[in-house]
């Protein structure tokens, strides 16, 4: 039992010697062997799945909150084709607004201030006119929900609407631009977690926010919604598969671990020399004792000489650590000085160059003096505007690289779309009408 044991420890840590010292696998992005014009098509791509999030979503909320459906067939409803019509404007802006920062700012602005004049132009008070459509939706969803538990049309915001007639409406234009506010706040939302870069946990924390308030109350409405978030999902991960393996993630991580592992190897070898230093101790000390007990000493004395090596021991470490904070402080004071005689230097050679006639010899010497003093301060400056500049070159690099990998990405993320959609709408194609109940 004990041999089969210590057979399985030693496999072991062989196989993990040989997973070490195997190569590791190198991956390269589809964007190298991509033209700007297949990476314009991936970014198209990489918009349509988070269209498809905007429009699941926001048709998911708006089943639920009573806005698709009315038993009134001349009444105004929000149908799923009008909010996949306004889901296209918030997705068209996230992939506009990925290409670069300065798109991503001025499209912002662009359409904060587009819906700000539409608003102005319609209704007069674009401010007022934002407030009342948010609450519009906000409402419509307490009260269709409390028309099953009664103490959740508390928490609605009194604005001067009837919506116990609300189903039977015949207009009602702060509904639609509710709906286009809902999902423009999801767009804003998966641009920062799918267009740019696949994020889980935001997106965990969105989907987690709307199904979950819907089925615990059972609100759901029709089945589109809940089918183009499943497509969405299947979607996302794809390309956090994606981004994890080509945006040089794995790198950053493999580096991390190999920075770790460097790190931890360091203090096991400090501790082993402190260890080896503290055997050292020990026998020097044992020695010691030893010659005492053979001189025939006291035992006490012998004791005594003993726990003098310790102590001397700690003495030369705590005179070694001040002796280095000495040298260190020695070393700053001496570099303020050798500052302050630079500069002081520099301000005697012009106040003499000042007084020097201009064509005479010592005026060049001291000329050339001053030149070499700046041009050492000057060299110092071009080597730090060296290093800034390759710092922002590099980053610049790494902000491409990342945008073209994102944009490569979309053909993924579509594909898998693509089969999910497939998979979610062939049982729902078939079946046109409910199970038959089978009767006993």
């Amino acid at each position: 039992m004990k041999n089969n044991i210590l057979k399985s420890l030693f496999n072991r840590s062989t196989k993990k010697q040989l997973q070490k010292e195997q190569p590791k696998n190198v991956y390269y992005s589809p964007d190298f062997a991509m033209s700007p014009l297949w990476l314009y098509i991936g970014l198209v791509l990489r918009t349509l799945v988070t269209y498809i999030g905007i429009f699941g979503i926001t048709s998911f909320i708006c089943g639920a909150a009573g806005l698709t459906t009315s038993p009134y067939w001349q009444a105004v409803v929000v149908s799923p084709s009008t909010i996949a019509l306004l889901a296209i404007i918030p997705a068209l802006a996230c992939g506009i607004a990925s290409l670069s920062k300065l798109s991503a700012l001025l499209t912002g602005i662009i359409y904060a201030g587009a819906f700000a004049a539409y608003g102005a132009a319609l209704y007069g008070d674009p401010v007022s006119f934002t407030v009342k459509s948010a609450l519009r939706i906000y409402n419509y969803a307490l009260y269709t929900v409390s028309l099953r538990f009664h103490s959740v049309g508390n928490f609605m915001i009194p604005d001067g609407y009837d919506y116990s007639t609300a189903s039977t409406a015949l207009s009602d234009p702060y509904r639609f631009s509710g709906v286009f506010i809902l999902a423009s706040v999801i767009g804003v939302i998966l641009f920062f977690s799918v267009q740019k870069k696949t994020r889980v946990f935001p997106i965990f924390i969105l989907l987690t926010a709307v199904i979950a308030p819907i089925l615990t109350y059972n609100i759901a409405v029709g089945n589109s919604g809940i089918a183009f978030i499943l497509v969405f999902i299947c979607a996302a991960l794809a390309l956090k598969a994606y981004d994890r393996r080509y945006s040089g993630r794995a790198d950053m991580i493999s580096e991390k671990k190999a920075k770790k592992a460097k790190k931890k190897a360091e203090k096991a070898e400090i501790k082993k020399s402190k260890k080896a230093e503290k055997k050292a101790l020990k026998a020097e000390a044992d020695k010691v004792y030893d010659r005492a007990i053979d001189a025939d000493l006291p035992l006490s004395r012998a004791k005594k000489a003993r726990r003098a090596v310790f102590k001397n021991a700690k003495k030369a470490r705590k005179a070694k650590k001040k002796a280095d904070k000495l040298a260190a402080r020695l070393d700053k004071k001496n570099a303020r000085i050798a500052k302050k005689e630079k500069k002081a230097r520099l301000s005697a050679l012009n106040k003499k160059l000042s007084k020097l006639p201009k064509a005479s010899e010592e005026r060049k010497e001291v000329l050339a003096l001053i030149n070499g003093e700046n041009a050492l301060k000057t060299s110092k400056k071009a080597e730090k505007r060296e290093k800034a500049k390759a710092r922002r070159l590099a980053a610049k690099e790494k902000a491409i690289k990342r945008r073209k990998v994102s944009m490569a990405g979309g053909y993924t993320g579509a594909g898998v779309a693509l089969v999910a959609f497939l998979a979610v709408w062939i049982p729902l194609a078939t079946v046109s009408q409910p199970f038959r109940i089978i009767k006993p």
